[in-house]
């Protein structure tokens, strides 16, 4: 049975429950009734086994997240399940009011406010009224860190802010200027088509670090390579991140100060694109299919060796890479650097013939033997 801060049932709404194990978490849905009840049936439960969990209620927009220790009963137990009740809590508030310069108020708004917790990033949104005010909901207590945006005016914050607050707040954005980026190919040509995006990294001591992407229209170059951006931040000494992505080349980014960025036309000039392949055999030679082939470095990358044994990587950034082969079947090969500059690659990753096998049990502190537990073989080089 589900209530709002002990005082009124909460009806027809869905939530997310999740049970946790080290080795596995479940995951359900379920759904209250008119009167706050949920159930969650006997055959969404066939596959987990009974014991005690850690679980998590979440709701998606209304109520902040419950934590508590439930029981799921054994598969064979015949009696009528227990009823929980459970006090949800809304959270604190924030209200405050957006306007311009002159102090006129500004509709249509977006306000959003994140901050770090043990289960993540967590974002709470609100758009401003008619006359400028807004209202976030479902906050905790602490520091959060505060966005505004506007497609007329200039991105508003980040600020940071103390929950609860008893004051209200004002937000004022400055309209909106312009700022050209310039996108060019490896060779320095224009590149058109390219799509143009805004970061911006906020550090405080107390909320944490969050990377997040400024709200903007579809910014694509033009054919002289042109993007214009017209929604920086409003203070001159953020520092923000212009990134470019084609599908011909490696993404590829500047940082910059708001300063830096109008003192003129911005330059982004595309890497060349690199790329590596080779083949994946076993110690006699023979090429070896649907391995996983890994690779580390200025990219991350994951391939499947072909039929043929074949792998290929495209659009790499130039650097040192390693790059290694494993497979449930063949083993593991010896993990390979490669110095990507110009030339495309092409290697053979080697698996090692097995020494043996390794064989044990496992079981819990009573003795009993432990059954669908991972587990994980590692080495080090010697």
């Amino acid at each position: 049975m589900l209530e709002a801060d002990g005082e009124e049932p909460v009806s027809n709404e869905e939530f997310a429950l999740s049970l946790e194990k080290p080795a596995k978490t479940y995951h359900f849905l379920i759904h209250t009734d008119s009167d706050g009840f949920a159930r969650v049936e006997n055959e969404s439960l066939s596959n987990t086994p009974g014991g005690e969990y850690p679980a998590r209620l979440r709701h998606r927009t209304s109520y902040l997240d419950n934590h508590r220790v439930l029981t799921v009963p054994p598969k064979e137990s015949t009696t009528d399940p227990e009823v929980i009740t459970i006090f949800l809590k809304k959270g604190e508030f924030f209200t405050g009011k957006v306007t311009d310069l002159r102090d006129k108020a500004i509709k249509g708004v977006m306000v959003a406010m994140a901050t770090s917790t043990s289960d993540g990033p967590q974002t709470r949104k609100a758009t401003s009224g008619n006359d400028g005010t807004f209202t976030v909901e479902t906050l905790t207590a602490g520091a959060w860190r505060l966005t505004a945006f506007h497609p007329a005016y200039r991105f508003g914050g980040p600020m940071t802010i103390e929950i609860p607050s008893e004051e209200d707040f004002t937000i004022q954005l400055v309209e909106s200027t312009s700022v050209n980026v310039i996108v060019q190919n490896p060779d320095g040509t224009p590149c058109e088509g390219a799509r143009v995006g805004i970061r911006i990294t906020d550090v405080h001591p107390k909320a944490g670090t969050l990377s997040r992407s400024i709200p903007t229209a579809s910014n694509l170059t033009d054919a002289e390579g042109l993007a214009v951006i017209g929604n920086l931040p409003d203070n001159p000494s953020a520092l923000v991140s212009i990134s470019a992505v084609d599908s011909r080349y490696p993404p590829t980014s500047r940082r910059a100060t708001v300063d830096e960025i109008e003192e003129g036309d911005f330059v982004i000039r595309f890497a060349p694109s690199l790329s590596l392949g080779g083949i994946v055999i076993d110690p006699n030679g023979n090429a070896v299919a649907n391995a996983r082939v890994s690779l580390t470095g200025p990219n991350n990358k994951v391939a499947s060796s072909t039929a043929n044994g074949t792998f290929l990587f495209n659009n790499l950034r130039p650097g040192r890479y390693a790059l290694q082969a494993s497979s449930a079947s063949s083993g593991i090969s010896k993990r390979l650097p490669v110095n990507m500059k110009d030339d495309p690659l092409e290697l053979e990753l080697v698996f090692e013939p097995g020494e043996g096998s390794i064989s044990g049990w496992i079981e819990d502190a009573a003795g009993q033997p432990l059954g669908l537990i991972p587990i994980k073989l590692t080495a080090k080089d010697i």
